[in-house]
């Protein structure tokens, strides 16, 4: 059965590539930040104009118009160019996505996007994983720190996938994308595995004390490690709480609770 699955993989970048992936963030934030001003100027500068009582009137366009408005002002922007043209892109289709859901009542008035707070980008494309390794178009080859997560067909290194986000999470950053993959789904192994032999039937009692107590006798422990983490992250939790937000002493907290 053929499913699409969704995956999400740290990446292993060299110092290089943590600088063109805070750069594509940023010319993301720029894109969406400098078109949603726009459509804002533009919105109260028709309010003024109209009569009182009445609605203003104001055309906002599509991503493909406001993407064509970023380009003819690209010249004014130079660093732009030292990354991927996907980047301003997928974040003004983000922009016309937010638009459709407030005007649907399905979300709130669209906001700027802050530096630091949700980074990342999307590209299309040439984008490619393989075993260890995915492909961005603007950065290059990045290794992963997860191996073997993608059947490759046989006498392939790598699969082209229609899009990838790269996101950034308290300093680690990774990838996530869809791919379709061929399933077994799971009532099918269940069902291959089932015989008629009273050996394969046993009963299961869920304790506190111990995790499970079987009919054959078999004794699991109950795990503490939920516990003992728990316990860990509301300690970290207090600790970024009590810094100033914005601050670089927050930002600290929050890689060293990582």
């Amino acid at each position: 059965m053929i499913q699409q699955v969704g995956r999400k993989i740290e990446l292993d970048l060299t110092r290089k590539q943590r600088l063109l992936c805070a750069k594509s963030c940023g010319i993301a934030r720029l894109a969406y930040n400098w078109e949603l001003t726009q459509i804002n100027n533009a919105y109260e500068e028709a309010k003024t104009v109209c009569k009182e009582g009445s609605k203003p009137k104001c055309k906002l366009g599509s991503a493909i118009d406001w993407h064509r408005s970023l380009c003819a002002h690209k010249k004014d922007i130079p660093f732009v160019y030292e990354v991927s043209k996907c980047c301003g892109q997928e974040a003004l289709r983000d922009l016309g996505d937010a638009w459709t859901r407030f005007f649907k009542k399905l979300g709130r008035h669209p906001r700027k996007h802050k530096k630091g707070i949700n980074d990342s980008f999307r590209v299309t494309g040439s984008v490619y994983i393989g075993y260890d390794f995915c492909q961005i178009p603007g950065v290059g080859k990045i290794k992963l720190k997860e191996k073997g997560y993608i059947k490759l067909p046989d006498g392939t290194t790598k699969v082209p996938i229609p899009m990838a986000t790269i996101s950034r999470q308290a300093g680690r950053w990774f990838v996530s994308f869809a791919y379709k993959d061929d399933i077994i789904p799971a009532y099918e192994t269940v069902c291959s595995n089932v015989t008629d032999s009273e050996d394969d039937i046993v009963g299961i009692d869920l304790g506190i004390k111990d995790l499970a107590i079987t009919s054959n006798g078999m004794i699991y422990g109950n795990p503490k490690a939920y516990i003992t983490a728990e316990k860990r992250l509301i300690r970290y939790q207090k600790q970024v709480s009590r810094r100033k937000k914005g601050s670089k002493n927050r930002k600290h907290s929050r890689l060293s609770c990582q």
